[in-house]
């Protein structure tokens, strides 16, 4: 018998996307499957939209809850998941229609713990913008697991033989439910880690013993310029900080060695550059702009951190140098040059 597939998809104010997400999940070729819909505290037409979906469909669940972030209604989703595994969906997002299909196979097949796959980033007109896929199926057990799997996913080994073709991403993986389970794994609230899938996931890898990696891409990741990941915040950079050092303090906790470190220093660095760049593009007094660029830049972290990496494009690497030589103007402008580009 198939094993069924939990598949959480967290709701918020989404009522414009929902549909075409939740569509994508039921029209799965993969059918053995439940549909858990996490409203969580919804203040448009999301949680009218979730209950008609159900009463379509009778593997739909809807919960209704208060309000309490993506990472919550996630933990609500477990809570209530029945599966052999479990995915998850973000409600602006939608996924390929053999996603399941392909993991389940996989898994099965290799007896996997995770199955990671890659990602189409698609703009707000779903025209495909860039694709992020592996060249080739890998399954790594035991020791690979820290030493290759870990510093490979994690961006942190650029040296390896071929390129992963995933991200450190829930949506990015199909998950043994009963790992989650006795384990007693929750995913971290947004609000209190950025990027809480980053240290979600290196809390769960702990527990892993097979992992793999699919060479397709299974998801459609929608660029929303709403986001609010790409919103101006006074406080990103001093969040990023906090990421950083967090994701440090638990992945030498559990002893996952200098590579994987790496990949959360490529993290941070990422990071930071999207936050100078939210700032060169925020809608505030020129000279406010200014003082935040020139207090990033005089950052302990950053200034450690933003070394001379031949790995990187020449303009990142330019604009890393402008910040560690603290060359406030010189860094905006590069911003500012970069989004007419883009």
């Amino acid at each position: 018998m198939e094993p069924i597939v939990s598949i959480v998809i967290p709701v918020y104010n989404v009522e414009a996307t929902l549909g075409r997400c939740i569509k994508s999940v039921v029209n799965q070729t993969y059918r053995n499957i439940e549909i858990i819909l996490v409203d969580d505290g919804s203040q448009d037409k999301s949680g009218d939209i979730c209950d008609k979906w159900k009463l379509c469909d009778d593997r739909i669940k809807v919960i209704h809850k208060a309000n309490a972030g993506l990472g919550e209604a996630r933990n609500t989703g477990i809570d209530n998941a029945s599966g052999k595994y479990i995915m998850f969906c973000d409600s602006d997002d939608f996924m390929h229609a053999s996603s399941v299909e392909k993991c389940v196979l996989f898994a099965e097949k290799n007896s996997a713990d995770i199955v990671h796959f890659g990602f189409f980033w698609v703009d707000e007109e779903l025209n495909v913008e860039n694709e992020l896929r592996a060249e080739e199926e890998r399954v790594f057990r035991g020791e690979q697991i820290i030493k290759e799997f870990l510093p490979g996913i994690s961006g942190g080994n650029r040296s390896l033989n071929k390129p992963f073709g995933s991200i450190m991403s829930l949506c990015a993986a199909l998950i043994s439910l009963d790992m989650i389970k006795n384990n007693n794994w929750k995913c971290e609230s947004e609000r209190k880690i950025i990027s809480e899938d980053v240290y979600s996931l290196f809390v769960l890898y702990s527990h892993v013993k097979v992992a793999g990696v699919l060479p397709y891409a299974l998801y459609y990741y929608v660029r929303n310029s709403n986001s609010l990941s790409r919103k101006y915040a006074p406080d990103r950079y001093q969040r990023i900080e906090q990421f950083y050092y967090v994701c440090v303090a638990k992945c030498r906790e559990l002893g996952y060695g200098q590579d994987v470190e790496r990949g959360i220093a490529n993290s941070y660095i990422d990071f930071t550059i999207a936050a100078i760049k939210q700032v060169s593009d925020a809608d505030v007094d020129f000279f406010k702009k200014m003082k935040a660029i020139k207090g990033i830049a005089n950052s302990e972290l950053l200034q450690k951190l933003f070394a001379n990496d031949n790995r990187y494009a020449f303009s990142k690497r330019l604009f890393m140098l402008s910040m560690r030589k603290r060359l406030t103007f010189l860094s905006f402008m590069l911003c500012r040059l970069k989004s007419r580009v883009s």
